[in-house]
């Protein structure tokens, strides 16, 4: 008989640990402070993909200099910000960036002086000391083409992908 208590007993603290309460908030899957610091280009590749079937694919290597610099401002509960630098294609931009560190979700805002901001939205993959992998999947990349007016009348855009990798 006390065994039987005992095993209840325990069965009875081992489903209450496992009950995840509805307060519990997701994970960060990504602190913003990670982000700060230069990060080299390694490759970026975009593919769009448009109503005709067509699709358009665009490759590059980084070259030495280009990078993408993050300075972390503040975090507030999941999410965290700061403003960059980037320098590639022979011209710098600056802006703000925000991250959903519970999602991953990574936008950048860019300073465009007499026009208006220019908006690009990235999942953060992967995070580590030395390695930054940035990717948007078909809905981010309508959304990017639709935020920034960049719908072409002639060419109905459906989707895309983008991979990013960096490296310090």
């Amino acid at each position: 008989m006390k065994y039987t208590f005992l095993l209840t007993l325990l069965l009875s603290c081992t489903f209450g640990a496992c009950q995840k309460s509805k307060n519990d908030a997701p994970a960060d899957l990504f602190n913003g402070q990670q982000l700060t610091g230069k990060w080299n280009i390694v490759t970026s590749t975009v593919m769009l993909r448009f109503e005709d079937g067509t699709t358009q694919n665009v490759t590059r290597a980084g070259k030495p200099g280009e990078y993408l610099d993050f300075k972390h401002s503040k975090t507030t509960g999941h999410n965290a910000e700061g403003t960059f630098t980037t320098f590639g294609l022979g011209f710098t931009s600056t802006g703000k960036w925000k991250l959903a560190q519970d999602k991953a979700a990574l936008d950048f805002i860019y300073d465009n002086p007499g026009g208006p901001s220019i908006y690009q939205f990235r999942i953060v993959d992967e995070l580590s000391a030395n390695k930054l992998i940035l990717s948007a999947d078909d809905a981010m990349v309508k959304l990017i083409y639709e935020t920034n007016d960049l719908i072409d009348p002639g060419k109905k855009l459906v989707g895309g992908s983008i991979f990013e990798e960096y490296s310090r």
